[in-house]
């Protein structure tokens, strides 16, 4: 069996394929507890990072041939396909773009996204309902509906 990896960029209310533009050597993504020590009890914001070739300047935000769409916040999704099935491996908003400078040679463009618990970093419940004997869903949705961003 063999798999294969997409990345694809949320732009103009679509999903749009970039992978033929990501150099997949540099897709590296790392999420959840990053390891199994007593400080690490509590998840970090996932983050994903990869390098885009940018040589047409398509990634360069407010560029002159800039892609449609693409800026900071944009989301962007990694997929996995197995076995003819898709899976999300990773889901999360444009945190940064690097870009080489110059014109000569092939330019990069170095990006790095950060899940949605970024977010949730970001901006903390305050003084949060404490609710007794519901269930997990209800709770989760009680969650989510006091963010600042839902």
């Amino acid at each position: 069996m063999t798999a294969s990896i997409n990345v694809y960029a949320y732009l103009n209310a679509a999903w749009s394929n970039i992978t033929s533009d990501v150099q997949t050597d540099t897709l590296m993504a790392m999420w959840g507890m990053r390891s199994n020590k007593p400080n690490d009890r509590i998840a970090d914001t996932g983050q994903l990072s990869f390098t885009l070739n940018n040589t047409t300047g398509k990634y360069s935000p407010d560029g002159a041939s800039a892609l449609s769409g693409w800026k900071k916040g944009v989301f962007v999704k990694v997929v996995i396909t197995y076995s003819g099935q898709d899976f999300i491996r990773f889901r999360g908003a444009v945190d940064s773009v690097r870009i080489d400078a110059g014109t000569q040679s092939q330019r990069k463009a170095y990006v790095t996204v950060l899940d949605w618990l970024d977010y949730a970093a970001k901006y903390p419940l305050n003084a949060p309902a404490v609710e007794e004997d519901k269930t997990a869903d209800y709770a989760i949705d009680a969650i989510v509906d006091a963010m600042t961003i839902a």
